[in-house]
């Protein structure tokens, strides 16, 4: 049995009665390639010009399914901000916004949160943030994550997320353990606004740390299960 991540394994262990020895953890791969540094200087300026975003607003992004993923905190966590007039959420993806709308209405931050539904180009979106928020109530593993530390931007994500099992907190990537705490992502949303060094050097080493996730390595490890699976059952098989 393969799994995306170490929480997975222990999901099939305790909830299917599956043998820890069965079980073997293999790390979703990601395109290094399309999610890269380089598009920070590509489209960051260009894609805020489309979207009518001042190049000095500081600009978070959400992507994914609303409620599952934690935009509700998210939003909350906005309203906790010091200066939440400064700053942008631009929500990618999910369904029905009208809630959540509704909710940032009665927050007093509307003006602060921008909705884009659901888009093709998630690459630029990520480029052009200043950190990715993520703060998922439960997560098999997360592109979003490994996408955006591939373009080197920060995010702030939880530990119920399986991609958070290769993030060290603070280093290349900031961790929450209660995602439902807004008042401890906006003190981490603060805590990156406030630092260009802070946001670089974490950027940079989230990059590092998913280098090593390329869809060639997965599929190395992938077919090596295969391969010993296929020995072990031929060593088994009768004469």
């Amino acid at each position: 049995v393969i799994a995306l991540s170490d929480q997975v394994k222990r999901d099939m262990v305790d909830y299917y009665g599956v043998s820890p020895n069965r079980v073997h953890t293999v790390y979703n791969g990601v395109n290094i390639e399309e999610f890269r540094p380089s598009n920070i200087e590509k489209y960051r300026e260009s894609l805020r010009n489309e979207l009518g975003i001042d190049k000095d607003v500081f600009v978070l992004v959400f992507v994914g399914e609303f409620k599952r993923k934690g935009l509700r905190f998210v939003i909350e966590a906005l309203s906790l901000l010091s200066k939440p007039q400064n700053t942008k959420l631009v929500v990618v993806q999910g369904g029905d916004a009208s809630r959540f709308e509704a909710l940032a209405v009665e927050l007093q931050v509307r003006d602060s949160v921008l909705f884009v539904g659901h888009r093709n180009d998630v690459a630029r979106f990520y480029a052009m943030s200043d950190e990715v928020v993520f703060p998922t109530l439960y997560e098999p593993f997360g592109f979003t994550i490994t996408e955006a530390m591939a373009t080197a931007i920060p995010v702030i994500t939880s530990v119920n997320a399986g991609a958070a099992e290769l993030i060290h907190d603070g280093v290349d990537g900031l961790l929450l353990s209660d995602p439902r705490d807004a008042a401890d992502i906006s003190k981490k949303l603060e805590r990156l606004r406030e630092s260009h060094e802070l946001r670089r050097k974490i950027g940079l080493n989230g990059r590092a740390c998913v280098e090593k996730l390329s869809w060639r390595k997965f599929a190395g490890q992938v077919e090596d299960i295969y391969e010993r699976a296929q020995s072990h059952g031929r060593s088994k098989s009768p004469s």
